[in-house]
């Protein structure tokens, strides 16, 4: 399932962060980008054709600027503002990757976004991306079929 779902899941979050944050995801890495710490993240709980979650994680240093870009803001959001942000950004990547992967009539639940520490473990499929002196990490997990 995993290297099935990689294409579809980068497709997704570039063109999201493109879009939506107006942020360019590099795919290749540097040294600095890849010992930035992660910040905590948010999550979105999927329901449908298969249950899971997608799960997206940012360094601190990328956080302001996808909400600045969201929101058109001249000034620093506020730390709600970014959160609520990345919420949005982690909302609209696994609203554009689940028809990727069960087709475009299939119908799937998404439960509200809600706030992680740390990456969840057991991910089908992840993507990482450099942004803007930070990095981004998308993690997509199945965790069982819906009844």
């Amino acid at each position: 399932m995993s290297s099935s779902w990689q294409t579809p899941l980068h497709q997704a979050a570039a063109a999201t962060f493109e879009e939506l944050a107006l942020l360019v995801p590099i795919d290749i890495l540097d040294d600095e980008q890849r010992a930035a710490p992660l910040a905590p993240g948010m999550a979105v709980d999927f329901e449908g054709p298969f249950r899971g979650t997608l799960e997206i994680h940012v360094t601190e240093n990328v956080l302001p600027g996808i909400a600045e870009n969201m929101l058109g803001a001249f000034e620093a959001p506020s730390a709600d503002e970014q959160r609520d942000a990345l919420g949005e950004m982690c909302n609209v990547i696994t609203g554009n990757v689940l028809p990727l992967l069960a087709g475009s009539t299939a119908v799937f639940r998404l439960h509200p976004p809600r706030l992680v520490a740390a990456p969840t473990p057991g991910a089908q499929a992840e993507v990482a991306f450099g942004l803007d002196g930070g990095r981004a990490e998308v993690f997509l997990r199945a965790t069982e079929a819906a009844a």
